[in-house]
């Protein structure tokens, strides 16, 4: 892969993991035309037994859209009846609706290990509910990066990239809050960013006071391409993605951050 990308210097660089990870939250989804008999009982069923080794928790919830605005992450909800199945701890999810499948972690360590869950779920919708083809790919990853002085952008323009903090980072500790929407068109799809100084957390992290600081940066990589159903196909170009992405949120980061988050290689 190259070493420009986005129009930026992104090289290579060494997979670490952090012991104050500011990954909360990793999605892959599919879109596909909707399958009307989704809610028969035998196909869910089915479907159920196939994934209750690695989501033995079953339950039924209702559909919310979640948005990010100038005002934070909100959600609503959209209405159809989804089904999730969860992993005892809850940090592991597939989320199975009528036109959609879409794996959660809030445990995520190694693309290798997500990928390979990745394809056995998509193997299993596949055999159960047959979509005729994929309507929309994405993979997101939602970062909290926290700092015990991160009240203002005084702190995080030593901590973050300056080309990502650009003005918010020049005005310095006048500045309590900001976001930022960036929509790039790549060859192979869309690579949405969400970034800025928020409070509370995007990812509706219980334990997080709703006044506690931090810098979000949302990677929503996405392509709306119509395609035949390929679970192959699905994993390489994740795996593609996550190599983007990856060097993307290193390059955020200043060494002092880098540090900060306690790294050890993989």
């Amino acid at each position: 892969m190259e070493e420009r990308l986005l129009g930026l210097d992104l090289p290579p660089v060494d997979r670490v993991l952090f012991d104050k990870a500011p990954l909360v939250l990793t999605l892959a989804q599919v879109r596909y035309p909707a399958v009307i008999r989704f809610g028969e009982q035998s196909r869910l069923a089915a479907l159920q037994d196939d994934l209750a080794g690695d989501y033995p928790d079953a339950r039924p919830e209702q559909q919310m859209s979640v948005t990010v605005n100038l005002s934070g992450v909100q959600q609503s909800q959209a209405g159809s009846t989804l089904w999730r199945f969860s992993s005892l701890d809850g940090t592991w999810s597939v989320v199975v609706g009528q036109d959609a499948v879409t794996i959660e972690s809030r445990a995520y360590e190694q693309i290798d290990h997500f990928s390979e869950r990745v394809r056995r779920v998509l193997d299993a919708v596949e055999k159960h509910l047959s979509p005729t083809h994929q309507r929309r790919l994405g993979l997101r990853y939602v970062n909290e990066f926290r700092h015990e002085d991160g009240e203002t952008m005084a702190t995080w323009r030593g901590l973050l990239n300056s080309e990502l903090l650009g003005l918010s980072g020049r005005l310095g500790e006048s500045v309590d809050h900001s976001f930022h929407e960036i929509r790039a068109s790549t060859e192979d799809g869309v690579l949405l960013i969400h970034h800025g100084l928020l409070r509370g957390s995007a990812s509706g992290t219980p334990e997080v006071a709703a006044s506690e600081p931090y810098y979000l940066l949302d990677l929503d990589y996405f392509d709306e391409t119509p395609t035949a159903w390929n679970t192959e196909e699905v994993v390489l170009r994740i795996c593609d993605w996550n190599e983007i992405m990856y060097r993307l949120f290193r390059w955020s980061m200043t060494p002092s951050l880098f540090e900060h988050l306690g790294p050890r290689y993989a």
